[in-house]
C-alpha cells in the first residue's frame, strides 16, 4: 500500500516539474529601458562585479550591461546607395566613399563626443571619393553624419581617432 501511495505521489509531482529557462535579466538597485523608433537605451545602477562568458551560441554577462561596439547608428536604405568610411580607427586621414544610384548632394558633419561640430563639408555627385584630414583633432570618439539631399536620408557612423 505504501509503495502505491509513493508511486502515485511521485507521478503527480512529475506533472509539476519543469526545466529552468534562461532569459536576459539584470539584478541591480536601479535601472530602466527606453525604446523609441530608432534606438533603445538600457541603463543600470549598482552592480558590483562584471563578467562575460561566451561561446559561439551563447553569452552570459554579470554586472553592468556589457556594450556592443556600435559603428553604424542608422543605415542608409540600399535602394539609395552605400557609404563607406575607412580606416576605423583612424589617425590622420579618413577616407569616404559614397556610391549612389543617382546624383545626390551630401553634407558631411564630424561631431565630437559632446556633439560639437568639428568639421563640415558639402559634396555632390553619384560616385564620390573624398579624404578628410583629421590629424589636428584630439584622440577620442567621433560621429560622422551624412545628410543626403537636405536630410531626406541620413546615416551616422561612429569612428575612433587614435594617435
Amino acid at each position: 500500500m505504501n509503495r502505491i501511495v509513493l508511486l502515485l505521489l511521485f507521478i503527480l509531482s512529475m506533472n509539476n516539474i519543469r526545466s529552468q529557462s534562461l532569459s536576459p535579466e539584470v539584478l541591480s538597485s536601479s535601472g530602466e529601458t527606453f525604446v523609441c523608433q530608432t534606438f533603445t537605451i538600457d541603463w543600470t545602477l549598482g552592480e558590483l562585479a562584471i563578467t562575460t562568458i561566451q561561446n559561439t551560441n551563447n553569452q552570459i554577462t554579470q554586472g553592468f550591461h556589457q556594450s556592443y561596439e556600435l559603428t553604424d547608428i542608422n543605415e542608409l536604405p540600399i535602394d539609395i546607395g552605400s557609404i563607406k568610411v575607412f580606416p576605423n580607427p583612424i589617425s590622420n586621414w579618413l577616407h569616404v566613399e559614397l556610391n549612389f544610384l543617382k546624383h545626390r548632394t551630401v553634407q558631411i558633419k564630424l561631431l565630437d563626443n559632446n556633439g560639437k561640430l568639428v568639421l563640415k563639408k558639402s559634396v555632390s555627385g553619384q560616385q564620390i571619393v573624398d579624404k578628410l584630414s583629421i590629424h589636428d583633432l584630439p584622440i577620442g570618439t567621433y560621429l560622422i553624419n551624412f545628410q543626403i539631399d537636405k536630410s531626406v536620408y541620413s546615416q551616422t557612423i561612429k569612428i575612433q581617432k587614435t594617435k
